[in-house]
């Protein structure tokens, strides 16, 4: 299970503790928000490592 899925910042909780359904609700938003975000990095770094294999298999293929 990702932290994402298990923390929330506990200031976050204490801005609306006399409303703790509005710190529930920004609690379930920073989850989707951070999913998102480790979702896209994950992306990102999949594809630079992509990338750096083919230039290392071109450079290899030329070097031969």
């Amino acid at each position: 299970m990702a932290i994402a899925d298990q923390y929330v910042h506990p200031a976050d909780l204490l801005k609306n503790k006399s409303r703790p359904e509005a710190a529930a609700e920004g609690a379930a938003v920073w989850v989707v928000t951070e999913r998102e975000l480790r979702d896209k990095l994950k992306k990102e770094r999949e594809a630079k490592e992509r990338e750096q294999e083919k230039e290392v298999r071109v450079e290899n293929h030329l070097s031969k």
